[in-house]
Order: C-alpha cells, then structure tokens, then sequence
C-alpha cells in the first residue's frame, strides 16, 4: 500500500491576528513587571484624570493623561487629551491633539465625529483671529469747573469814636501795681476791672474761603464720573461675550470667564464711581458754604480784679 503523504499544516493570517490580539488583551490586563510596571502605573493616571474631568477640574485631568501617555504611547489617551483641552477652552491645542490621534488611528470608529469637531474648532479659531480686538477707552477728565459767582458783601463802615474837646493830656507814668490783699468779700464782677484788649478779624476775602474744598470736590467728582464710565464700557464687553457664548455652536470656557470677569468690573466701577461722585458734591458744597459764611470777630480782653486773673474773649461768629 502506498504510504499516505502527511501534510504540514500552517496557520492562517487570521489566526496570527487572532493570536497577537489575545496575547496584547493578556498583557494590558495583568501587568508583567507587576504593580510598578508602566503599564500598570498608566493605567492608574488614566482612572485619576478620568475622575478629575468627571468633576471639571480640565487641568488636573490634563495632568494625569498626559502622565499615563509618556509612561504608555495609547493613541486613546491623545483623545482623551483633546477632549479635555477643548472643554477647558483651549482650542489650538486640542485641534492639534485630535489631528495626531486620527494620524496615529486612522481607520478609528469616532473619525466622522472627530473630523466635524476639527472643522469646528478651525472655524472658531478663525473668527476669533478675525475679530478686531475691542479699543481700549482711556477715561477723560473734563476740566473744572469756574467758582460759582458769589453776592457782593456790603463793606462795614469803621465805628468811629466820639472826638473829646478837651485837651488831650500825656501818657500817665507807669507804676508798678500794688501787692493784692486777701479778698475779704464776693468777688467782683470781672467787667469792674476788665481792659479792653485787642481785637481779631478774618481778613481772608470771600472768595479765598472754602477754595479748597471746591476744588477737590471737583477733581474728586471727575474721577468718580470717569468711574461710572469705566463701568460702561465693562458692561458692553460684558454684554457682548454673552452674546458670543450664547450664539457659537460649543460652549466657550475662555469668552464665558471673560464675560463673568468683565460683569463683576461693571457693577464694581459702578458702585465705587457713584460714591467717589457723591463725596466730590459734598466736598464742593462745603467750599461754597464756606464762602458764604461771614468773617468772625474775636475780641480778647485780659481781666483782673481782686483774686482773679484771666482773659475775657467775646466774638461774633
């Protein structure tokens, strides 16, 4: 009988795939160094960022997948890179992730998605190179106002003294006072012994009066008003960052921080603008008030009598 010829059978190319694809899923699931092997520590970064960008911390997750890629070059965690980059509002850098990762897995089953939101992005990005930047307004002080015109104070005639006919004698010797005894009654009136003393008198014009205060009431109002400006113009920007968020078809973090930011300037510039400006008008109002105060008289006698000793002052204010 003839002796039947054995065939060596070789194994197909499926079932070398199938082979290499077992022996991959072994390995990623059991590390082979054990617990300190890169494996496995990428895996453990990986499970960190994932819950780090459940609960919106973009840069903490950003952290820990960038980590888990050096320790093992996964083309998955690139996406889960991009992902995190594009939520955080940093589109050029997630455009660029989400190019390598379809560079590096081209026949990958999200390439459609993935495409649309590079289309996307560059279509943000552009808009936003476009935009003229908004003109930054220097606030401007308007000059200050003239003084308000004042009413003419009547000039007060001099009291004149009664002219004495008879002669007018020299002036007496200077003697020294006698030594004062011990009261021995009530004491007298001080006007018994009173002199007549010098008399004071603001001289000042009235115009001068309260200058002062007019003039810091106005530049303090200026600066308030200058502030209630400020508070516009970050109430427009405001205004229109809302509006871009509100109008672009992905949720900008960037416009929409920005538009917070320039909310809290608005309300803030406001408030402090308005108060500045009340304390501007108190301030002016207290420089005319003094203007129109008449100037005081300040008389001050000295006065002596028997056991006493001290100054008299009488005004008129």
């Amino acid at each position: 009988m003839p002796t039947p010829i054995r065939k060596k059978v070789q194994p197909s190319t499926n079932n070398r795939v199938i082979w290499l694809l077992a022996i991959s899923a072994l390995l990623l699931a059991s590390p082979a160094r054990g617990d300190d092997s890169a494996t496995e520590q990428a895996r453990q970064h990986y499970e960190i960022g994932s819950q780090q960008y459940d609960l919106g911390h973009w840069d903490e997750a950003i952290r820990e997948y960038e980590t888990a890629y050096e320790l093992r070059p996964d083309p998955s965690f690139l996406y889960n890179l991009a992902q995190a980059y594009r939520r955080k509002g940093d589109n050029k850098r997630a455009l660029d992730l989400y190019r390598n990762y379809l560079a590096k897995t081209p026949k990958s089953p999200l390439r459609a998605e993935i495409e649309e939101r590079i289309k996307n992005l560059q279509k943000q990005i552009d808009e936003a190179a476009s935009r003229p930047a908004p003109p930054v307004l220097e606030p401007t002080v308007p000059p200050p106002l003239p003084p308000p015109a004042l009413p003419a104070v009547p000039a007060i005639a001099p009291v004149q003294e009664p002219v004495s006919s008879a002669p007018q004698a020299g002036p007496e010797p200077l003697t020294p006072p006698a030594p004062m005894a011990q009261p021995t009654s009530p004491v007298a009136p001080a006007s018994a012994a009173a002199a007549k003393g010098p008399t004071v008198t603001d001289t000042a014009p009235p115009a001068a009066r309260g200058r002062g205060l007019r003039i810091v009431g106005i530049v303090t109002g200026a600066v308030g008003v200058a502030g209630i400006v400020v508070g516009a113009l970050a109430g427009a920007q405001a205004k229109s960052l809302s509006n871009s968020v509100a109008s672009a078809p992905k949720f900008n973090q960037s416009d929409d921080s920005a538009g917070l930011r320039a909310q809290k300037a608005q309300w803030f510039f406001y408030t402090a603008g308005a108060c500045v400006t009340a304390a501007g008008a108190v301030l002016y109002y207290l420089g005319v008030r003094a203007a129109r105060t008449t100037p005081s008289n300040l008389s001050v006698s000295p006065v002596l009598g028997s056991g006493i000793a001290g100054v008299s002052a009488m005004g008129v204010f």
